[in-house]
């Protein structure tokens, strides 16, 4: 039976008695590619451990970075809690100091309480000038009336116009004994529903003048950052009077440090000092406005 004929020829598979040896030169040919290619190979292991290391390197470099970008980060944290911690310590000295001075000031008005020049139950009023004293029993009967020592209101109408009921401020428009401006006048009287008032009367001027602080020291006495107590002190009031809450505000706010306020305004309270604690003016000069300004010093 004859054999199909195939599509391929079949391959004969070579006798190993047939198989020739290859050339010399083919054998070192041979041995060169294998060379070549193992060398290659080689090359690339060597370039690939390369990579390895220098990404590794590269990689500690990062670690690095990020550690020393933690300790200096720890670093700043750790003197910014510093600060803090220092400026806490700074706060709570001031306060420590300021209640030790609210509390010397408490000491010093219970003990202004005890001098018949501060106490409103006594009928004595100061300064002891004849255009003052004539109006003795005024200025007593009003501070009853608002709640303000007589003594101060006395000191204000000194101070303002040496007691005269004709003085009048062209530049400012104040009038009367009390030098009230006619904005405050007209609050006061609104406030109070205050029958008549004619500036040049002592008796009106100086019941206005009175009302005028009454409500200073309402409104002041409800700020948030007033401590309780401040305006019994004299200064805050007198500084009121001068100045309104915008003179009056720097001094409460700055432990009661004269200097906080305009130059105007402390001599206005320095000139309190001196008339409430009866010291002698300075030379000729008197203690009322008009007449030369009598510089003070804090003792």
């Amino acid at each position: 039976m004859n054999e199909p004929e195939r599509l391929f020829p079949r391959k004969e598979t070579p006798i190993l008695d047939d198989v020739q040896e290859p050339s010399s030169a083919t054998h070192r040919e041979r041995k060169r590619f294998f060379v070549s290619k193992k060398s290659a190979l080689l090359g690339l292991v060597a370039i690939s451990s390369l990579s390895a290391g220098v990404i590794s390197v590269a990689g500690q470099d990062d670690v690095d970075t990020a550690s020393h970008m933690q300790r200096d980060q720890a670093l700043t944290d750790e003197a910014e809690f510093a600060d803090r911690q220092e400026r806490i310590d700074q706060l709570e000295a001031e306060d420590a100091a300021r209640a030790e001075r609210l509390r010397e000031a408490q000491e010093a008005r219970a003990e202004r309480a005890n001098d018949p020049h501060q106490n409103t139950d006594e009928v004595i009023v100061l300064p002891e000038e004849p255009a003052i004293q004539e109006h003795a029993e005024t200025f007593v009967e009003v501070g009853e009336e608002f709640d303000i020592n007589p003594n101060y209101l006395a000191t204000l109408a000194w101070i303002e116009t040496c007691g005269n009921p004709e003085s009048k401020d062209s530049s400012m428009g104040a009038e009367g004994m009390m030098q009230v401006m006619p904005d405050s006048a007209d609050w006061a009287i609104d406030t109070y529903e205050i029958d008549s008032y004619e500036p040049s009367k002592p008796a009106d001027s100086i019941r206005v003048g009175a009302a005028v602080l009454a409500l200073h020291l309402i409104s002041f006495d409800n700020k948030d950052y007033v401590p309780g107590g401040a305006i019994d002190n004299y200064e805050v009031q007198f500084a009121l009077y001068n100045g309104g809450p915008g003179q009056a505000a720097p001094f409460v706010t700055n432990d009661l440090d004269r200097s906080a306020m305009v130059d105007e305004t402390e001599a206005f309270v320095y000139e309190a000092d001196y008339i409430l604690n009866e010291l002698p003016a300075d030379g000729d000069n008197t203690s009322c406005k008009g007449n030369p300004v009598i510089e003070r010093t804090a003792e």
